[in-house]
């Protein structure tokens, strides 16, 4: 697609052509006769483009875009046409659907170029990747990740798979089709869940974990090749750069899942399914019909990536010579080179799917050798959101311990993002090294877990401050009892004094800093906040009650201190 000689401008010519349609006030203008060879032209580049890897969500806005042109188009030459005003002004609301059908597609269109731009100039696309997923918003990645895993009908209970699955959800809308891989992921994960004990029976199995940590330090190694390589130098390079990428894809992830599920589902063994040929697992997947097979491309692009034997034709197609023992050895196979990417990437995206489905009934990717956290996303979310360097992480019996270094200044909210991808761990110690110091941040997982899922602004803030209290920084609480009393107190006069809710609503809100207030362990505060909420209770019946509660509350208000800010560690 990319090589066509439309692509370049089409988006504008998508625009041109409607503010041309919207311009024209005479069926037969030269204008119009003149967007209609327009629209001819982009209608056949519509048929002849194929819907592929990576380009294939592109391809389809592209296609939206342009099916509502030639809509916008045929609606303004039925109103210029009609006999009777009447007969205009029936069709005439079609015109701003199609427009606004054409705009949204466009506009589509401009994210995933801007998208492709961030991906291709990072020198790490699984951080890039994660970073444009996660966003600015740190501390909801978890939350939204769960809800986007509901939405599909899938559990939520995992942090970890919830943030796999924002990831996963942003590849699949920008390279192919989302809803289809959704469904996939739901088909595997029924199929896993079925199994479950005998998945994490597999899983906690030696030949498990060397082949795991095995599958992932051979898809780095092949990621970081692709990275270094930059632009072939031909196209039979780029074949040989296709062929290869396909064939560690089989042979290691595609392999790995579908032994999981053989092995789950067949009296043979995880070591049984991976000392067998990959065919006879895949074999067994067309037999059982799961859905993931749909991925899994033509044999004979599977049978090249094995023997990758091959040539480049003067057209520019790739014949895939077939293998001494094929039954079919007088046949050549012939793809095009997006035909060959697109089967490459509809593997990769089935280990994809494959990979959510193990993570919703496990708690954790294939690529976590650590149990109960998540080392990939820990090292990929620190290095991509955080841009951290040397970094190093610890199994402990209640933690895990990150090394590594950075560059200030350092948000509060990015550091507390790392919870999320620690399992059941107690504790996340991270020893950040400065150019000019070292330090020490001790995190409680599950206040920050909790801060990160509450709802409703009050309840996450209270949840904030009192994370960030449990929390320290070589040794010394993040957040001061002294700074955390003085933001609970002003808190709750805003919720009595200026909150416009019925009290009704706001109740359950002040019992949130009261149960806070408790959980820094200052009985004082506590009763100030239970005070002013009898107050308001009060006032709220009708009744003139003694300001004394407020005026506690006031004084704890105004008291002074150390500024907070949002920097763990300041520039």
């Amino acid at each position: 697609m990319l090589a066509s000689p439309l692509f370049e401008s089409v988006l504008d010519r998508i625009e041109s052509g409607a503010n041309a349609i919207s311009c024209t006030e005479h069926a037969r203008s030269g204008e119009l006769q003149e967007v209609a060879r327009d629209v001819a032209n982009l209608e056949a580049w519509l048929s002849d483009t194929p819907e592929l890897r990576p380009l294939g969500s592109f391809a389809r806005h592209v296609k939206l875009a342009i099916e509502n042109l030639i809509g916008l188009f045929d609606t303004t030459v039925q109103i210029l046409e009609a006999p009777t005003i009447a007969g205009a002004q029936q069709v005439e609301p079609n015109l701003q659907r199609h427009a606004d059908a054409a705009a949204g597609a466009i506009c589509e269109c401009s994210t995933l170029i801007n998208r492709i731009e961030e991906l291709w100039s990072s020198e790490n696309p699984a951080a890039a990747w994660m970073s444009l997923a996660i966003g600015v918003d740190f501390a909801s990645a978890a939350s939204r990740g769960a809800a986007l895993l509901e939405s599909h009908g899938l559990p939520s209970a995992h942090d970890g798979a919830a943030v796999l699955a924002l990831m996963w959800d942003l590849i699949a809308k920008s390279t192919s089709d989302n809803e289809a891989f959704w469904e996939l992921v739901s088909s595997h994960h029924a199929l896993l869940a079925a199994h479950a004990d005998a998945v994490i029976e597999i899983t906690e199995s030696d030949a498990f974990s060397q082949r795991a940590a095995d599958t992932l330090d051979d898809l780095l190694h092949a990621a970081r090749v692709a990275i270094t390589q930059g632009d072939p130098e031909s196209q039979r390079q780029s074949a040989t750069d296709l062929l290869d990428f396909g064939h560690r894809l089989v042979e290691q992830p595609l392999k790995l899942h579908l032994g999981i599920a053989c092995a789950a589902t067949t009296d043979w063994t995880f070591g049984s399914t991976q000392s067998r040929d990959v065919k006879a697992l895949i074999q067994i997947a067309d037999q059982k019909n799961w859905c993931i097979g749909s991925l899994l491309g033509r044999p004979d692009i599977r049978n090249a990536f094995a023997h990758r034997d091959y040539s480049v034709r003067s057209d520019g197609l790739i014949e895939l010579r077939p293998s001494r023992h094929s039954t079919q050895s007088r046949l050549v196979p012939v793809v095009s080179s997006e035909e060959l990417c697109d089967a490459v990437l509809a593997i990769s995206e089935a280990c994809g799917a494959m990979d959510m489905a193990y993570a919703l009934v496990t708690g954790h990717s294939v690529t976590d050798p650590i149990e109960g956290a998540s080392p990939f996303l820990l090292r990929t979310v620190a290095n991509g959101l955080l841009e951290w360097e040397e970094i190093a992480l610890h199994q402990l019996e209640d933690g895990v311990i990150i090394d590594a270094r950075c560059t200030p200044p350092v948000k509060f909210a990015a550091v507390g993002t790392l919870a999320s991808f620690v399992g059941d761990a107690e504790h996340l110690t991270i020893r950040l090294a400065t150019d000019d110091a070292q330090h020490e941040i001790q995190l409680p997982v599950r206040g920050l877990k909790e801060w990160s899922h509450f709802e409703g602004e009050v309840a996450r803030s209270t949840a904030f401050w009192l994370a960030w209290h449990q929390a320290t920084i070589d040794g010394t609480p993040a957040f001061t009892t002294a700074q955390v009393r003085k933001a609970l107190a002003v808190q709750t006069l805003e919720l009595i004094m200026d909150d416009p809710r019925p009290f009704s609503e706001t109740k359950h809100d002040l019992a949130s800093a009261r149960s806070a207030a408790n959980g820094i362990g200052d009985r004082s505060l506590a009763k100030a906040i239970a005070g002013g909420i009898g107050w308001k209770a009060r006032v709220e019946a009708g009744h003139r009650p003694a300001s004394d509660p407020i005026d506690r509350l006031i004084e704890i208000a105004a008291t002074e201190v150390e500024p907070v800010t949002e920097w763990i560690v300041p520039a």
